[in-house]
């Protein structure tokens, strides 16, 4: 019963926690536009706001810069990290104990 509740706590952490990123792609754009709406009337804003195509351009930059990012860490990062997480891991390092004895 209790390992139940538990398993069912887990999923819904991992469901929150995924559900996170998504709204956080949302916060970022709303808070974008704050920023942008605060320097409407500097220099730079002015010559943002004037051209039709720095927002459209900007979106796409952003696209492509957070890819780039992403890239960087599913190759460089995360297969450290994984490798840190499992060493902390005791299934798994009971597992790669047993491998490595035969």
């Amino acid at each position: 019963m209790i390992q139940r509740l538990i398993q069912r706590l887990i999923r819904f952490k991992i469901y929150f926690d995924r559900s996170r990123v998504y709204v956080g792609y949302g916060q970022f754009f709303i808070i974008l536009l704050v920023f942008f709406e605060a320097y409407k009337e500097t220099k730079f804003g002015v010559w943002f706001y004037s051209k039709w195509w720095t927002l459209p351009a900007f979106v796409v930059l952003f696209f492509v810069v957070s890819i780039i990012i992403g890239y960087i860490d599913k190759v460089f990062i995360r297969p450290r990290e994984v490798t840190e997480l499992n060493k902390i891991n005791p299934e798994f390092m009971e597992m790669y104990k047993k491998i490595m004895k035969q």
